[in-house]
């Protein structure tokens, strides 16, 4: 008999692959478990809270058919995650995505090319070749980046948490802006450049701080500090999209796998796939993440009702603006 909460875990997508598996394969061969580890009753009150909001009329689905699509859901996510681990197994050692130090992320890119990724407070960053960034684990509270190498960023705007990017002995402190600063070991300097909105920048070693407009660079040396102007074409030209689905989503023919990915990432990202507008509010998904797959042949809106459904939020189809919106 499966332990009851990590059957709930199992379902809300907090197992690790080895026990999600064993849950599975349970599952499978004892499908009567599922009254024993959750009650009727319990997945009624579970279900009134969730509705389905298409113009003033709330579809809602039956029990079993909602335990189905949730263990089918998660059985897919499973299988094509093992086959995503085991096709890709040497090429996650050689880019060293990411990894756990103590309270801190760290993402590194050791490839030649650009990398782009969205944190969990739903900022962009472009990270280049040789270049890390480490960060809390509980990044909403505590948005500080340390920075060796280049990268450009495009800061979520949470005026009650400023995001510092700290890059040698530069701190660099915005509310929500786009800039980029380079900051690599051998260099002897650090440059900041400001491509849109206010920032302010420092020497750790001093109190004084410069503030930047659009168009200027700010650059630390042994020598001192300066501030110039740069021309904007200046800047690498690229026609990626900040989110770029190829680096982070894993594509198996007709289906996108998602792996512990930020709910306000996995929408964004369904967004381009489908050419859809999807609103949705960043409190509601703060801290949620969604382990699976999503098959582009089918509806989005039913695709998105499975997500919607396990994290305990809302999806209604506003027709008149030819948009989805998740509360």
């Amino acid at each position: 008999m499966l332990d009851k909460d990590l059957f709930k875990r199992f379902l809300e997508n907090k197992c690790n692959a080895e026990e999600a598996e064993r849950i599975a394969n349970y599952l499978k061969t004892h499908p009567e478990a599922f009254e024993l580890l959750l009650p009727e009753t319990e997945w009624e009150q579970t279900l009134q809270e969730y509705s389905y909001d298409k113009k003033h009329r709330v579809y809602r689905l039956s029990p079993w058919i909602y335990k189905a699509a949730i263990v089918l859901l998660s059985l897919g996510a499973i299988h094509l995650l093992y086959e995503r681990q085991r096709d890709q197994k040497k090429v996650l050692i050689q880019n060293k995505e990411i990894a756990t130090i103590g309270n801190s992320e760290v993402k590194e890119n050791i490839s030649d090319k650009t990398l782009f990724f969205t944190l969990e407070d739903g900022s962009d960053i472009q990270l280049e070749p040789n270049s890390k960034i480490e960060f809390p684990i509980d990044f909403t509270s505590n948005r500080t980046i340390t920075l060796t190498g280049m990268a450009v960023f495009n800061v979520a705007n949470d005026p009650e948490h400023p995001f510092k990017v700290l890059a040698k002995d530069v701190e660099t402190t915005v509310l929500g802006t786009r800039f980029e600063i380079s900051a690599f070991p051998k260099q002897d300097q650090v440059s900041v450049r400001l491509l849109t909105g206010k920032i302010s920048v420092r020497n750790k070693n001093h109190q004084k701080r410069t503030i930047l407009i659009p168009g200027q660079q700010y650059t630390l040396t042994p020598t001192g500090s300066s501030v110039t102007n740069f021309r904007r074409k200046e800047l690498k030209k690229t026609n990626k999209p900040l989110i770029n689905t190829t680096s982070t989503v894993t594509r198996k023919g007709d289906s996108l796998l998602f792996d512990k990915q930020p709910l306000s990432f996995v929408f964004t990202v369904l967004s381009k796939e489908f050419d859809t507008p999807i609103n949705f509010n960043k409190d509601a998904v703060r801290k949620k993440f969604f382990t699976g797959y999503v098959i582009k042949s089918r509806s989005l809106e039913k695709e998105l009702t499975n997500i919607v459904l396990m994290n305990k939020l809302t999806l209604e189809n506003d027709t008149t603006h030819h948009r989805l919106l998740i509360k």
